[in-house]
C-alpha cells in the first residue's frame, strides 16, 4: 500500500525556501541567533545580510489566514536576526500588510526599511513616498529607491533633497 505524498506548489516553495535558508544560514536550523552583517561603505553602518522582499507574498490584505502565517514568518525573521524589509507601491497591498504586521512584532525589531518610488512626476512621487511611509507606520525610510528607472531624473533630485533634510537615510535606483 502506497501513501499519496503529493504537495502543492506553495507547499513545495515554502519547503524549498526553508531548506535553502538553513543551507545559507546554518545557525537557523540549530536555533542560533548569531547575527551576520554587511557594512554600508558610505557610512560604515552594519545591516543584517538577511532581508525579506514582499513582492507577491505580502500582497495578502484581507486574507486573515495568510496574514496570520505572514505574522509568524515576520516574527521568526526578526527573532533570528533578520532586519531589512524591502517593498514597493507596485506590490499590491504588501505595504499595507507590512504596516499591519510590524506593530505586532515582539522583542527586538531592528528594522532597516526599504521601499521604492514608482510613478511619474515630482509631486506624485512625493505623495507616493509619503503614502508608503504612512502605510508602513514608520517615521522615515532607511532606503528609498527609484523603481525601474521611472522618471529617475526627477526623483533623484527629490531623493537627494529628502536625504539632506533627514527624511530618508539612503537613496538608490533599482530595476
Amino acid at each position: 500500500m502506497t501513501e499519496d505524498r503529493n504537495i502543492n506548489r506553495r507547499q513545495f516553495l515554502n519547503l524549498a525556501s526553508a531548506v535553502g535558508a538553513t543551507a545559507l544560514w546554518p545557525g537557523l536550523a540549530a536555533g542560533s541567533t548569531s547575527r551576520i552583517h554587511n557594512v554600508i561603505p558610505s557610512s560604515g553602518e552594519k545591516i543584517p545580510v538577511i532581508g525579506m522582499g514582499t513582492s507577491r507574498t505580502f500582497d495578502a490584505a484581507g486574507d486573515s489566514a495568510m496574514l496570520q502565517r505572514l505574522q509568524q514568518v515576520t516574527q521568526i525573521f526578526f527573532d533570528e536576526g533578520g532586519g531589512m524589509i524591502d517593498s514597493s507601491p507596485m506590490y499590491g497591498g504588501a505595504q499595507q500588510v507590512i504596516g499591519e504586521l510590524l506593530p505586532k512584532i515582539s522583542g527586538n525589531r531592528n528594522l532597516f526599511s526599504a521601499t521604492k518610488v514608482w510613478i511619474d512626476g515630482r509631486e506624485q512621487g512625493i505623495e507616493q513616498m509619503e503614502r508608503s511611509r504612512r502605510l508602513w507606520g514608520i517615521e522615515r525610510f532607511d532606503l528609498m529607491q527609484i523603481h525601474n528607472l521611472v522618471d529617475w531624473e526627477t526623483h533623484l533630485e527629490t531623493l537627494q533633497r529628502m536625504k539632506a533634510d533627514g527624511k530618508i537615510r539612503y537613496t538608490g535606483i533599482t530595476t
